[in-house]
């Protein structure tokens, strides 16, 4: 399955990205619920599976901070404010290949320079500790403000460091992937 997700999102071929559409001004992204439908609509038609997936599905203007975020059962992202407010986006959604009519929702928020996003799987948010005690969103919450202050650089090696006292002895159940955007603002024009 994971064959083909990569290949209806490949880079190779505009025409052949299922995220991808061509307008009149060239190639541009649809928006991450039409995205969602598209691969849930796929996952019925052409996957042809006994699996669903989880997904989060985003789209960033960097002119404009504006991101688009479509979760598709996948955990809540994190807006990191730069004075230290952690604000959940999103309420979940319906995995990808689960129901045939799911229906899919974008939400959308701004980012200041130097807010950052966090992107989390399941296997963060579902960890346990010792006595079975999942870790959840407000864990998760808990977790980012005892780091937040540390540099881009040692933020998600703080978080796993955060994650692995949470757990306490033993490996982690479930696997455990993140992903921090540090946002600068509007990219600079490139002088020639």
């Amino acid at each position: 399955m994971t064959a083909r997700l990569a290949g209806f999102l490949s880079g190779i071929s505009a025409d052949q990205n299922i995220a991808l559409q061509r307008t009149k001004k060239g190639v541009s992204f649809i928006q991450p619920h039409e995205m969602a439908k598209r691969l849930n609509h796929l996952a019925f038609s052409e996957i042809r599976s006994d699996h669903y997936f989880t997904m989060l599905i985003a789209v960033l203007e960097l002119a404009t901070g504006v991101v688009s975020i479509c979760q598709a059962g996948h955990p809540s992202p994190f807006l990191l404010k730069a004075l230290g407010e952690s604000i959940p986006l999103g309420d979940g959604g319906f995995p990808i290949g689960l129901f045939p009519e799911a229906e899919f929702t974008s939400v959308t928020s701004k980012l200041a320079p130097s807010d950052r996003l966090l992107i989390a799987s399941d296997g963060v948010t579902e960890c346990p500790n010792e006595d079975s005690i999942l870790l959840e969103e407000n864990g998760l919450e808990q977790l980012m403000a005892s780091v937040s202050k540390a540099a881009n650089d040692n933020f998600l090696p703080g978080m796993v460091s955060a994650l692995k006292a949470y757990r306490g002895s033993g490996g982690f159940p479930d696997d455990i992937s993140a992903v921090l955007l540090d946002y600068h603002g509007p990219p600079r024009a490139m002088n020639s």
